[in-house]
């Protein structure tokens, strides 16, 4: 929204818009409408009904309420989910608009979600003045203005559909991030709505990428992005965390089982010298036995050598 001291005519921006409904060429099949709220006076529910048509004749998602604002009804509820799922707020300008207390909270509930407001003139406000937050906007005549040369109907719907063509990837990121960073933040702030991944990637660059007459980022999506990246690096610090205690643990039982092997390989050393100690008794005995047994038999013959020669 480009911004002046007073008001500023559409039509003083000289040429160049994009054709109506023509964002630079066919949209892809798989994006939404753009979708735009059209905030209204009751007395100006024609000139709503012929902008809605026009809209949707050149490829938008408008909407308008049509609801009585009853006693005790939750009204401010139901107009604040339409504004917030809106990705621009267009607000008809008249001398009962400029007066609806009503419209008046539309326009203040716009700015707090930081939508982008395009008013549109639907006829002399004859001396009224509109809310006071879009007296610096530019105004778009929809009705002959002698001080917009070629205004009307026709020129202004040509000159609101450019300025709704305007930044449509951006404003449309708009409204997506502020939808989840609302339902995360009336939601209790749960870690599960948050962003990840590459979505945080591409959501700080949405932020420090804003077109010049673009929305600023609401507190709400900062707030949001911030807790995502927060998050996630939470998320990265504990995966690191469990990936060392899991290297750790696997290092322990590397070394449990290597000091296993090597209790084992020396139980077996051991064993094997108890095996040649057995094996060298062994034979040391079967030695000695025969020793025992030659020297017994040579007494014997000794003996029995003896005995001859005494007999003799």
């Amino acid at each position: 929204m480009a911004q002046a001291a007073g008001h500023q005519f559409a039509g003083d921006q000289g040429a160049g818009y994009p054709v109506a409904g023509d964002p630079g060429g066919p949209a892809p099949t798989d994006v939404r409408k753009f979708r735009v709220f059209i905030s209204y006076s009751r007395d100006d529910l024609d000139f709503a009904d012929q902008l809605v048509t026009a809209l949707e004749l050149v490829g938008f998602d408008p909407t308008i309420d049509r609801h009585g604002i009853g006693g005790g009804e939750a009204w401010q509820s139901r107009l604040g989910a339409l504004i917030l799922e809106s990705d621009t707020v267009v607000f008809v300008v008249s001398p009962s608009s400029a007066r609806s207390e009503i419209c008046g909270w539309e326009v203040d509930e716009a700015f707090r979600l930081g939508k982008r407001i395009l008013p549109v003139v639907a006829k002399p406000l004859a001396g009224v003045a509109p809310p006071q937050k879009l007296q610096d906007l530019n105004y778009v005549f929809f009705y002959p203005e002698p001080r917009s040369p070629g205004s009307g109907f026709g020129s202004g719907l040509s000159k609101l559909v450019a300025a709704l063509n305007s930044d449509l990837g951006w404003i449309r990121e708009h409204t997506r991030l502020l939808e989840r960073a609302t339902e995360w933040d009336l939601g209790g702030r749960p870690v599960s709505r948050l962003l990840s991944g590459s979505d945080i990637v591409h959501a700080k660059a949405w932020a420090g990428q804003r077109p010049k007459d673009a929305p600023e980022p609401t507190t709400r999506h900062l707030d949001y992005i911030r807790a995502s990246e927060q998050e996630e690096a939470s998320r990265a610090n504990a995966e690191r965390q469990r990936l060392d205690e899991m290297a750790a643990a696997q290092a322990e039982r590397a070394n449990a089982l290597r000091d296993r092997e090597q209790a084992l390989a020396e139980s077996r050393e051991v064993q094997r010298n108890r095996n040649r100690l057995a094996i060298i008794f062994s034979l040391a005995m079967t030695a000695v036995a025969a020793l025992a047994g030659y020297q017994w038999q040579e007494a014997v013959k000794q003996g029995k050598l003896a005995r001859i020669q005494t007999v003799e």
